[in-house]
């Protein structure tokens, strides 16, 4: 930045690009500078399909008791992945379906007032 309405961009082979006239956004991030989140998240699993092991990502914004379980299609509970007392946060945790047949398969993620859910595909 030349000044706050001016920026030179310098690519390849010597060409130089003026920029003029410059508005910026802010664009705000999730979490606030003290790495607090604001909101509950549940992303979606990644990879999926996968086999045999996939992650899940969520973010709480505060801390208490989060339960996390697995079901399958019918709606029976297959697995805990997690219960228990968790701090405010992101946090990510490990699914390993090696003992699991192919097919779709439900995460639920309950923390306090929260609750989401995400449909995970297994694939042998």
């Amino acid at each position: 930045m030349a000044d706050p309405s001016t920026a030179y961009i310098f690519g390849h082979s010597g060409v130089i690009i003026k920029l003029k006239d410059l508005s910026f956004t802010s664009i705000e991030d999730e979490e606030t500078t003290a790495g607090i989140v604001k909101d509950f998240s549940l992303s979606q699993n990644y990879p999926n399909p996968f086999n045999p092991e996939t992650m899940i990502k969520f973010s709480i914004p505060e801390s208490g008791f989060v339960k996390g379980v697995v079901y399958d299609i019918l709606g029976r509970e297959v697995t805990i992945l997690l219960n228990g007392e968790m701090d405010p946060g992101n946090h990510e945790v490990k699914f390993d379906a090696v003992a699991l047949s192919s097919g779709v398969y439900i995460f639920r993620l309950e923390s306090g007032k929260y609750s989401s859910a995400i449909k995970m595909v297994v694939g042998k």
